[in-house]
């Protein structure tokens, strides 16, 4: 069993390669969630917060109605994001 003292604090952004080990998939894996990510400029990070969300969701976690309408709100950003790209 990890010691919590030798987990990494991480940090409330991340970039694509931070937050693919967060969720400890790779990057291309993490990019085909549909988690959107926040984008400055050429900057491209992912909140921490979304990638529990999208996590516990999976998982199958109960939610709170606050987090349940955050998680549908970064679903349908996914969604608009998609149709974006194709057209």
């Amino acid at each position: 069993m990890t010691d919590r003292a030798s987990l990494p604090d991480w940090p409330r952004w991340m970039s694509v390669k931070l937050a693919a080990a967060y969720l400890s998939v790779s990057e291309n894996t993490l990019r085909s969630f549909g988690i959107v990510p926040i984008e400055q400029g050429r900057c491209v990070r992912y909140d921490r917060r979304s990638l529990d969300l999208y996590a516990d969701r999976v998982a199958g976690q109960p939610m709170t109605q606050a987090e349940g309408k955050r998680a549908a709100v970064d679903v349908e950003n996914a969604f608009l994001e998609r149709r974006r790209n194709r057209g």
